[in-house]
């Protein structure tokens, strides 16, 4: 016997994901305001990937399908697949997600790659020098604010798209209302960016 989450579960982790991107969004914008560029991208970066597990979520409870551990286990925990998912969400405007293509799933693997680099102190074997996220220069980024803003437009894009189709499919805007000032900020650093 396997053990799920049930289905009449799945409307509560859809509004704990939201949450919790919201409060990365926000924390990353914070961040930006600070100076504090490279811990704002990071936490950019986690606003995506907890979008994604929203997006994946409302796919399951829109197909009245209930989540295995092995399931949650293989798609959840998955970067690659919480990367991959709001570019096919965005991309299909909020609905079910859209067909898989090979520059999605590159694009994922490089966004992985990316977020270990904003994460850890790491050995660069083919430079031979060591990297830190506490030293843009090492992990081969020279405009910080600028990389910074970039991924904070694409976690809101994310984040939009998560909150769009949570507020239009299950009609969770009331239980949502504290995100509004969230969602706002989110759309506008979308459409202007990040001052």
């Amino acid at each position: 016997m396997s053990i799920n989450i049930p289905f009449g579960e799945l409307e509560e982790g859809i509004q704990k994901s939201v949450q919790n991107a919201i409060r990365y969004f926000e924390d990353a914008v914070f961040l930006f305001h600070n100076g504090r560029y490279l811990s704002s991208i990071l936490l950019s970066m986690h606003c995506f990937e907890e979008s994604a597990k929203a997006l994946l979520l409302m796919d399951y409870r829109s197909n009245s399908k209930a989540i295995t551990k092995s399931q949650w286990h293989k798609k959840f925990h998955s970067h690659i697949i919480k990367n991959l998912v709001p570019l096919k969400g965005i991309l299909s405007n909020g609905n079910n997600i859209a067909e898989t293509s090979e520059i999605h799933i590159s694009l994922s693997k490089l966004s992985v790659s990316w977020k270990n680099r904003f994460t850890y102190a790491d050995y660069d074997f083919e430079k031979r020098k060591w990297t830190s996220p506490t030293d843009a220069a090492s992990i081969g980024i020279s405009d910080v604010k600028g990389h910074s803003s970039a991924y904070m437009i694409r976690a809101g894009k994310a984040l939009k798209a998560s909150m769009e189709r949570a507020i239009r499919i299950y009609g969770v805007r009331e239980a949502m209302s504290q995100a509004d000032e969230s969602f706002r900020l989110a759309m506008k650093i979308v459409r202007e960016g990040i001052d």
